[in-house]
């Protein structure tokens, strides 16, 4: 796996020095400045997905945790010292951010200590496990994901103003920490899922409750954060938030079941679930944001969000309906 985010990481740094070459060439000195200082340090977004797959296998639930808070918190305390002494610049700023995250990513991964041995034959144990689970969920990851643009994209065809997509966005930032919290807990036991037949009682009713109550927290309190935050025009902030929240929600409560089938390889669910919620998200954005604007949006993102969970829900029960009696703990 190192070996292939090496070669991941150069084919990233070609395309960047491509797209710098391109700038320079259109004499877009500020763009062109910006590629050049990433093309050494663009990998950082590979670095840590490596770390949050291969970590998740071996239950090392600490390096995750380096691995996300130690770049930004190191970003901050240098940059706070940048604007204090030095002129900074955009360009400046980028090989800040990327060059902390790849300098901390990058000792995480010296730190497990990989080894090179026997490469030949983990290609192929790779190559056959690609083949059978990993392309199925690349399939499925790329279908979920670059849909979740879309919304934005048609709300800025379709909207007079630009603010109801700024609005929209600002939301869905506020609202997504909290898909976190039953996503990390499938994170967590994702090797105890690998060894049981189904997810246990405790640790399912521990996330519905957790993940609930979150969301009634959130609703109760984010109308006053974002009445202190914002000046008046920003309310409607608030009233979109609640219901990217729930979606936020059962998104996260999806991702649970979702390491459950990814941890007994069940790929071809996992892409199932992702075409179907990705099929929604696309309806919804080309019908709903023409007739309801904003609303039609977040109707969008719930519905795409209800229809992931309840994918992912079924094909967890007939996992185990086929691997165990349901009624065992």
């Amino acid at each position: 796996m190192c070996a292939i985010l090496g070669v991941t990481y150069v084919i990233l740094m070609i395309v960047m020095s491509i797209l710098f070459i391109i700038a320079l060439y259109k004499g877009n000195t500020n763009l062109s400045s910006v590629y050049l200082v990433s093309i050494p340090l663009c990998g950082n977004v590979l670095l840590l997905n490596y770390i949050n797959t291969t970590a998740q296998g071996d239950n090392q639930i600490n390096r995750i945790a380096l691995a996300s808070l130690l770049p930004p918190f190191l970003y901050c305390l240098i940059a706070f010292f940048a604007y204090q002494f030095i002129s900074v610049s955009p360009a400046l700023m980028l090989a800040l951010f990327n060059g902390s995250s790849v300098i901390v990513l990058t000792s995480i991964i010296i730190s497990t200590k990989p080894s090179f041995k026997n490469i030949k034959d983990s290609f192929h144990l790779l190559n056959t496990e690609n083949k059978k689970y990993g392309f199925n969920v690349y399939l499925g990851s790329l279908m979920g994901v670059s849909t979740q643009y879309v919304a934005g994209i048609e709300l800025g065809n379709f909207c007079a103003t630009n603010a109801d997509v700024g609005f929209y966005t600002l939301s869905l930032t506020i609202a997504h920490p909290l898909a976190t919290l039953p996503t990390t807990i499938g994170t967590t036991f994702f090797k105890s899922f690998a060894e049981n037949a189904r997810i246990s009682k405790n640790v399912l009713y521990g996330s519905f409750a957790i993940t609930i109550l979150s969301f009634v927290f959130f609703s109760l309190i984010i109308k006053y954060i974002v009445g202190f935050l914002y000046n008046d025009s920003y309310s409607c902030v608030s009233v979109y938030s609640v219901y990217l929240a729930a979606a936020a929600c059962v998104n996260g409560l999806g991702d649970l079941f979702n390491r459950f089938l990814g941890a007994h390889g069940q790929g071809r669910q996992i892409r199932n679930g992702a075409f179907a919620c990705g099929l929604v998200m696309l309806i919804g954005c080309f019908s709903l944001i023409q007739i309801l604007g904003v609303y039609g949006a977040i109707a969008t993102k719930v519905l795409s969000s209800l229809t992931y969970f309840v994918c992912m829900f079924m094909y967890y029960l007939v996992f185990i309906k086929k691997n165990g009696d349901l009624n065992e703990n």
